[in-house]
């Protein structure tokens, strides 16, 4: 077996591991369903492997995943001491090698992980508090709401 088929069959070993609600947030965001997965560091290591053996020129490790239907944003930070940059790309139909500087500049980032994981807990606590069983908006299975104006204040909030 080569080292490819090895990482595919890890990875298979990885997403199963993906697919329960533990290490997953459900977020509604203007009436679509956004799902977002926290990564196992051993989930993580075979994303970068992977850019890795694409001939991706940078450094990154993937730190989450968001899915809107057949959407998928990767969450992945530069791994430089002095460039730490946050990146959230999407990566639907993107091959490794095509994860460019030019292409990333393009995407939401965050200059800092604090100032990610501060986003990220606004945003919990923002939506958290709009699904409260009081105001009559709490659905199954459903972690937050939010409307896009909310997270666009949010993320030009904490992105620097």
């Amino acid at each position: 077996m080569n080292l490819g088929e090895k990482l595919l069959r890890l990875k298979g070993k990885w997403d199963g591991e993906l697919t329960g609600r533990e290490n997953e947030v459900r977020t509604i965001l203007e009436n679509r369903l956004i799902m977002t997965k926290f990564l196992p560091l051993e989930y993580s290591l075979a994303g970068h492997r992977h850019l890795k053996l694409g001939r991706c020129q940078i450094d990154l490790l993937p730190i989450f995943i968001l899915m809107e239907g057949k959407k998928t944003i990767y969450c992945m930070m530069r791994l430089e001491p002095n460039n730490p940059i946050i990146y959230c790309a999407n990566g639907t139909k993107l091959p490794p090698m095509k994860v460019t500087e030019s292409f990333l500049s393009t995407q939401p980032q965050f200059s800092r992980l604090s100032n990610f994981i501060a986003f990220l807990t606004a945003v919990f606590q923002q939506g958290i508090q709009s699904v409260t069983p009081s105001k009559g908006r709490c659905i199954s299975g459903i972690d937050c709401e939010l409307e896009s104006t909310e997270l666009e204040k949010l993320y030009q909030q904490y992105k620097s």
